[in-house]
């Protein structure tokens, strides 16, 4: 098995979003720009869910037509 070795990747349109790897293995994305998704879960190259901001929150969403959560204002409501 290869491994592959990382620490920070960036946009390559240097918009500021980056991804970092830090040496106890958590993982930090940094999104810089609007509101949207930040991260995409794929089953067989189909998208089963997301995770986002929007606004002064964050979301979690489920595969298309399925409902999600989101986290803002001390508040967790359905999507």
């Amino acid at each position: 098995m290869s491994t592959l070795e990382l620490e920070n990747i960036k946009h390559p349109d240097n918009s500021g979003d980056n991804i970092a790897l830090a040496s106890n293995g958590s993982i930090t994305i940094d999104r810089q720009s609007t509101n949207g998704t930040i991260a995409e879960f794929r089953k067989d190259g189909t998208a089963v869910g997301k995770i986002g901001i929007q606004g002064s929150g964050f979301y979690i969403d489920g595969e298309s037509g399925h409902e999600g959560l989101r986290f803002a204002n001390g508040t967790v409501t359905p999507r």
